[in-house]
């Protein structure tokens, strides 16, 4: 494991499970903040470079592993097309047009972390996905 300088700063009691959910959800609040209200008009290559930008963007954040960012092309396209043609027909993303799933790994633990918009809540949900001891034998 990585020495990790910042770990006497956290409560002693804090395992390595707690660390990795922390840390998985520190990147996956970072980028749904990072994604609402930007300006976006239906264009997959434009989809595609945001994705991979975000991407990363958190994996360069300590102890992240996995990073997934999916805009839903779909939902942009019946936005944008709803829209008058012109300079202004550009539309800003909501919780409701991406779909984000973060891992960390930290000391013995990984966490898993996402966020997609729900139908039956009408929001988009944070949620852990799974969390458990690293499997070292990779």
């Amino acid at each position: 494991m990585i020495l990790d300088h910042a770990s006497k700063y956290f409560w002693k009691g804090t395992t390595d499970e707690m660390r990795a959910v922390f840390e998985a959800t520190i990147s996956l609040t970072m980028l749904y903040h990072k994604l609402i209200g930007m300006p976006i008009s239906y264009d997959a290559d434009s989809c595609r470079a945001i994705e991979k930008a975000m991407v990363l963007s958190a994996t360069k954040q300590p102890f992240k592993t996995e990073v997934i960012v999916r805009i839903d092309e779909k939902r942009i396209k019946e936005k944008v097309n709803g829209r008058k043609k012109g300079p202004y027909s550009y539309i800003e993303l909501d919780g409701s047009m991406f779909e984000l799933h973060v891992k960390a790994e930290y000391g013995s633990a990984y966490a898993k972390v996402g966020m997609k918009y729900v139908e039956e809540l009408d929001y988009p949900l944070m949620y852990i996905e799974e969390a458990g001891k690293v499997n070292f034998t990779r």
